[in-house]
């Protein structure tokens, strides 16, 4: 073989072998690198779309995990379970969102969606950097609270955050549990082994968070009057209140839209339970989450109690 051959061959054989590294799904897509800067390139590039472009995007790139056929079969479950919700009768509901838990901790398992999933955790800034707990002296009336106690949740999209209130003063916490729409004790956030956030509105002054919760007091009552809202995405009503919608609510009562509709949030979203979930549970939802991704809210402090 001629030298001018032997070094075409040569480089044809070194692209033949870069192109054969890279992994390609049944339709022909490469299948996503699932490296953290990989990950950080694709995200930045969706970021930077327009707000209209950026759903079609995340629908494509979540495609491309090399999620398994079980879990796209379990996140179709999980899509008929969501959908039930709707109808369901109170004793139907608690039964759906166990097993909707159950799924999610199944979804969890996945290698890919778990890897996909601490990638975008390194990459929000959303998990605390240190082991001490929270600053809860610098609380004021009207910050936000978040927290995972690390137990399970009836709330299935939870990427960091499990619940969220309001701090009303006096250390107790304005908050929405299974038990309606309540003043409870901040000593609860303070249990051991619960992970805290703390966020306020950089948006407005404190005096108009405070005000804002005292409208919300007297608009939903402080013992239990306004029950908690299990249909999620309907967070416009007024007549039930799940946590998050909650402090949306106070917030919006002030001005201030905290439902971030986070790019990281849906991302994360699609990838555990697929596509479907962002236009019928995320956008029309508001999750504790999204809250502390707003750019309207200034995370201050978190920590583990």
């Amino acid at each position: 073989m001629k030298p001018k051959f032997i070094r075409l061959f040569l480089v044809l054989a070194v692209v033949a072998s870069a192109f054969s590294v890279l992994p390609v799904q049944a339709g022909g897509s490469v299948v996503a690198d699932l490296s953290l800067n990989a990950v950080q390139t694709e995200m930045a590039a969706i970021n930077a779309l327009p707000a209209g472009k950026q759903a079609a995007e995340i629908q494509n790139y979540v495609a491309r995990l090399p999620i398994s056929a079980q879990s796209r079969s379990l996140q179709g479950r999980a899509q008929k379970l969501a959908q039930s919700l709707g109808t369901a009768s109170p004793a139907q509901t608690q039964a759906i969102l166990q097993e909707l838990a159950q799924v999610s901790a199944q979804l969890g398992q996945d290698p890919a969606i778990a890897q996909f999933q601490n990638d975008l955790l390194s990459l929000s800034g959303s998990t605390p950097a240190v082991t001490g707990p929270a600053a809860f002296s610098s609380l004021v009336k009207g910050d936000i609270l978040a927290e995972n106690s690390g137990a399970s949740t009836p709330y299935p999209w939870t990427m960091v955050y499990q619940h969220t209130g309001n701090y009303y003063g006096n250390s107790q916490v304005y908050e929405s549990n299974s038990d309606g729409v309540r003043l409870k004790p901040l000593s609860n956030w303070q249990t051991k082994g619960v992970m805290v956030g703390l966020g306020r509105d950089n948006v407005v002054s404190a005096s108009t968070m405070s005000a804002a919760v005292d409208w919300a007091a007297a608009k939903y009552g402080t013992n239990g009057k306004t029950p908690y809202n299990y249909i999620f995405w309907n967070k416009t009503t007024d007549a039930k209140l799940y946590c998050s919608q909650l402090t949306w609510k106070i917030n919006q009562h002030a001005g201030v839209n905290v439902d971030s509709n986070s790019v990281v949030y849906e991302t994360w979203a699609s990838a555990k339970y697929g596509a479907w979930v962002v236009n019928a549970i995320i956008v029309p939802a508001v999750a504790p989450d999204e809250v502390m991704l707003s750019p309207n809210v200034t995370v201050y402090s978190t920590g583990v109690n």
